[in-house]
């Protein structure tokens, strides 16, 4: 049960973050389309909350969700690293897988983070959920790459 309570933090802490993040990107969205050459736009930061809170809460639980599953592959891993370099303190073997399964780790939280912002991100200027999102957004990057580089 204290697994079950330990992931539903991680999961709800990443939840408030990433719904912060989307809101930030929907007032970023909403004053990019609306500001044309003759007037500058507004930044709606309360329909970007509803649109968060309305439209997009399953997209944002399911991008949460899997960053919080990544935190807790991390929070396990790292308490039983340091019960092995605990039980053998000397031993460079297991000093080195521990430092190539952490490095993997935050390989795959950087990747989890960085899909995550890409989903967002195209899901507050399109409406689209979040599988759809993620794909595009993807797409988006991999066929701008090189102006998102020099940007």
């Amino acid at each position: 049960m204290l697994f079950i309570l330990f992931f539903g933090f991680l999961w709800m802490r990443a939840f408030l973050e990433y719904t912060s993040k989307f809101i930030l990107m929907g007032c970023a969205a909403s004053y990019y389309w609306s500001s044309n050459a003759e007037e500058e736009g507004e930044a709606e930061v309360l329909y970007s909350i509803k649109i968060a809170h309305i439209n997009h809460t399953g997209s944002i639980a399911f991008g949460s969700f899997i960053v919080g599953f990544v935190d807790v592959i991390n929070t396990v891993f790292m308490y039983f690293a340091r019960k092995a370099e605990n039980w053998a303190p000397k031993n460079a073997a297991i000093k080195v897988v521990i430092c190539c399964a952490e490095c993997c780790i935050k390989v795959m939280d950087g990747f989890a983070d960085h899909v995550n912002i890409d989903a967002f991100a195209y899901m507050a200027n399109t409406g689209e959920n979040y599988c759809s999102s993620a794909y595009n957004g993807f797409l988006l990057n991999v066929k701008h790459s090189l102006g998102f580089q020099f940007a």
